[in-house]
């Protein structure tokens, strides 16, 4: 139990102080980070903070990958079952993961982002903290997405991205809205016990697999425009604060709410269809 307070806890101390007055981490963000590009290589077992650590020298702090290929497991920090912060932003483009990509328990400082990327193999964010921007646009998860108990404190995306095995985001903390818009997930998607400070964006995403946001706390507003769900959708014993949207959204199977509390307004159905039609609360 304190384990588990001091690694909430001390990211959002951490993240307030920098955002307190003319903090040195909006000085950072008014500055032109110092960035290297690299494009069309090839690099094996990749640690990221040991690569730019080494460029550090050169006050490197920002890097671009542009279609390049990863073989072996590729981490972020090179350690295993301890905490450890991660400094450096990262942009991926067209990249391609031909083995596990892992950055658990990781304290990420600076902008990750991945665009058009493919992970081959297993991805891992379990228990990591997001300080700064994340985002995930039109990626390929080949195997399982891990991220449980990750915390995000600035914009997360996962726009337009394929899902062909499980994606797994339990016990999240999302303190911007969640954005899924386009996301199709292939197989069960399981978002119980997270929690959603300004809702989630679940707008045209088709789940042809479970989709669980059970247990779950919405404190904003959470919509699911022309979203196609072809198994049943569950929020059984959530909590919303804000209103759930269903517009021309379609139902193969079942949407479940049973157990769940409407403190702010009640979830509003506009021209649903499929072969399941919710009744109107």
């Amino acid at each position: 139990m304190i384990k588990n307070c001091i690694r909430f806890f001390l990211p959002i101390l951490f993240f307030l102080s920098a955002c307190a007055g003319n903090s040195a981490t909006s000085m950072a963000e008014s500055k032109v980070e110092p960035k290297i590009s690299i494009s069309g290589q090839s690099f094996d077992n990749m640690v990221f903070r040991l690569f730019l650590e080494e460029k550090k020298k050169n006050d490197v702090f920002s890097v671009e990958f542009e279609n390049c290929t990863f073989k072996g497991t590729t981490s972020f920090t090179g350690l295993k079952d301890i905490i450890a912060s991660f400094p450096f932003s990262c942009a991926f483009k067209n990249c391609s993961f031909e083995a596990e990509l892992t950055a658990s328990l990781t304290q990420f400082l600076g902008t990750i982002s991945f665009g058009k990327c493919r992970f081959k193999q297993d991805v891992n964010f379990q228990n990591s903290t997001f300080l700064a921007p994340v985002a995930f646009r039109e990626c390929t998860f080949d195997a399982t997405a891990k991220f449980q108990n990750t915390i995000y404190f600035r914009e997360c995306t996962w726009l337009g991205s394929h899902f062909y095995d499980f994606a797994l985001f339990q016990s999240a903390s999302f303190f911007k809205k969640a954005q899924f818009m386009n996301v199709v997930f292939h197989k069960n998607a399981d978002f119980t016990l997270s929690r959603f400070m300004e809702g989630i964006n679940f707008d045209f995403i088709r789940a042809s697999g479970h989709l669980d946001l059970s247990e779950s706390r919405f404190d904003g507003a959470s919509t699911f425009r022309s979203a196609e769900f072809l198994k049943r959708l569950e929020l059984k014993n959530s909590r919303s604060f804000s209103v759930f949207r269903f517009h021309e959204t379609s139902f193969d199977d079942s949407l479940i709410f049973k157990g769940s509390k409407f403190f702010g307004e009640k979830p509003e159905f506009f021209q649903t269809k499929g072969k399941f039609l919710p009744t109107p609360f």
